[in-house]
């Protein structure tokens, strides 16, 4: 009697263990998960485009950041080619990306001017085919959130950073030179929703070519 009921204990404890096993995700068994770098723009030495007190550099520093936070709670898994106020120049970061088989590249900047009036973000690519999507997807997003005039998507050969062998943009986000576009950069609340909707932009694109 006493060995029916240990027996009849173990096959609950299993049956237990199993519908557990289905229930739970393991990482095993996890969708493949997307590698996405970022790269911050100039850093060091190279403080990019600069009004006033206000630097490139420490702008998209700060929106990187806050950008990794909103792709990392989606599941991405984020590298960035500079996480501090580091000099790193351009074959470092080609190296780096060369050593991380990301699915989207994305390098950050912003605009200046000598006319006070040019605003909004220019988007470049150096190929259409292969980065069009991408770029149409951050399009899309960014011109229906409105915090920043959408210029244009511009493909180019000119930057040699986008020459990967994936999906690559280069965001110019705004002009510095620009009361409206500095007021919004170096706004830590603005920078976040800027930041969430590109990771949505990224989101909609991967669901639409994973």
């Amino acid at each position: 009697m006493i060995k029916q009921i240990w027996f009849g204990i173990v096959v609950i404890i299993l049956m237990q263990s199993c519908v557990r096993d289905k229930l739970i995700q393991y990482p095993e068994s996890m969708p493949y998960v997307y590698d996405v770098l970022i790269d911050a723009g100039h850093g060091g030495d190279d403080s990019g485009a600069q009004s006033q007190s206000v630097l490139e550099k420490d702008l998209m520093l700060s929106l990187s950041q806050k950008l990794k936070k909103a792709l990392e709670h989606e599941g991405y898994r984020v590298y960035c080619t500079r996480s501090n106020d580091e000099s790193i120049k351009l074959n470092e970061r080609i190296a780096k990306m060369d050593s991380i088989e990301a699915r989207l590249f994305i390098s950050l900047h912003t605009n200046f001017s000598k006319d006070g009036n040019d605003n909004g973000i220019n988007l470049y690519i150096r190929n259409q085919q292969q980065s069009g999507p991408a770029a149409e997807a951050i399009q899309k997003e960014l011109t229906q959130a409105s915090l920043m005039h959408f210029n244009k998507i511009e493909e180019t050969s000119h930057f040699k950073i986008l020459n990967t062998p994936f999906p690559s943009v280069m965001l110019n986000l705004g002009y510095l030179s620009n009361e409206s576009d500095l007021f919004i950069l170096r706004n830590e609340e603005q920078q976040t929703v800027l930041a969430q909707n590109i990771s949505k932009a990224v989101k909609s694109y991967f669901q639409l070519h994973n």
